[in-house]
């Protein structure tokens, strides 16, 4: 499989092959990549502080 290759389930779900995995088609890469992103600085912060509360500092 190529990347960016798709298909469409018995269900009609769209799945599409992303390096060596496939992934619902929901939104478009872009979208997926923004969302990521915008979790990431949004969880980041509060991550790192329970990180150091477990560690004790």
């Amino acid at each position: 499989m190529e990347n960016g290759e798709s298909y469409i389930d018995n269900k009609g779900k769209k799945w599409i092959w992303i390096n060596s995995a496939y992934y619902i088609d929901d939104m478009t890469i872009e979208e997926t990549k923004s969302n990521i992103r915008k979790y990431a600085k949004e969880i980041a912060p509060a991550f790192f502080e329970l990180v150091a509360k477990l560690n004790g500092k």
